[in-house]
């Protein structure tokens, strides 16, 4: 293998948690952790937590991200439960974490060398003797499923419908071929879900919405934010200890208990102060 950076390591908050658009609920608070303090002592706490082969089909209720993962010739699928909406320990990133060497270098593009063993990534449902699971994780299935629809970029060209159906084709049948392979690890079935239909004459933009609806729909129906995760008191004493926070206005999203939007007012806000301040400093110069 060519030389690569060795000192370059996973230890970044972006393969632990998300931070956009998403806070940790629990049942009296909303909080938004934003960095790691120890990346080890986040290890050691979440380690015992991930659920390996067998054990998983006896995981009780709940989310869950998991990855298929062939190390040396030898395959095994790996699960952690998911215990806030920001997702904290149970990325597909951390579970590639995990499961390696705790150096895990990355290239200079910032992608894990050995990310290729990851044979498929995506979730899983627990609902009593329900099992269900997908395909969907942005970090190691969006590379196989993703379509794009220009041929190139400069000049701009748009595949041809012949060129996007046959592409499409392909996709789908490397989708069957992991859920078969997955199927022989994981309990229950794949949550499959129709793909768009294809409306006749689409034009330019409405290519890219269509062929992006299909890589989505290709990693069947997704779990993940249907409904509220809340973090329990256990389990926010712990991200506490390991993680830096900052604790939003309620008020700024509309109530003590309303829905958190998607956009993130508590990040948006965070921006029009900003903005604030700087208008209020050049209304100071000119003073």
């Amino acid at each position: 293998m060519a030389a690569q950076s060795t000192d370059r390591n996973w230890r970044k908050p972006r393969f632990v948690l998300k931070t956009k658009g998403v806070l940790t609920r629990a049942l009296d608070e909303d909080v938004l952790f934003q960095d790691v303090r120890n990346y080890d002592a986040l290890i050691e706490a979440f380690l015992p937590r991930m659920l390996t082969d067998d054990q998983i089909r006896d995981a009780p209720d709940g989310i869950y991200c998991w990855i298929l993962r062939e190390t040396e010739g030898e395959r095994h699928v790996y699960a952690m439960k998911v215990i806030s909406e920001q997702e904290i320990g149970s990325l597909h990133n951390f579970l590639f974490v995990l499961t390696s060497d705790r150096s895990v270098p990355l290239t200079f593009e910032e992608k894990f060398i050995n990310a290729a063993e990851v044979i498929a990534a995506g979730e899983l449902r627990v609902r009593g003797e329900e099992r269900s699971w997908n395909l969907q994780s942005g970090s190691f299935m969006e590379p196989i499923f993703g379509i794009k629809s220009l041929a190139q970029i400069k000049p701009r060209t748009y595949k041809t419908a012949t060129q996007l159906a046959t592409e499409m084709a392909d996709k789908l049948k490397r989708r069957d071929a992991l859920v078969e392979i997955v199927s022989e690890h994981l309990p229950g079935h794949f949550a499959a879900v129709d793909l768009p239909a294809k409306r006749e004459f689409l034009q330019n933009k409405d290519v890219s919405t269509y062929v992006g609806a299909i890589s989505h729909a290709l990693g069947g129906e997704p779990f993940l934010h249907e409904d509220p995760i809340i973090t329990s008191a256990n389990n926010m004493g712990m991200l506490r200890a390991l993680l830096s926070s900052d604790t939003p206005k309620r008020k700024e999203y509309g109530g003590a208990r309303a829905p958190i939007p998607p956009s993130h007012r508590t990040h948006r806000a965070r921006k029009t102060h900003l903005c604030r301040g700087k208008k209020q400093t050049r209304r100071a110069r000119k003073r």
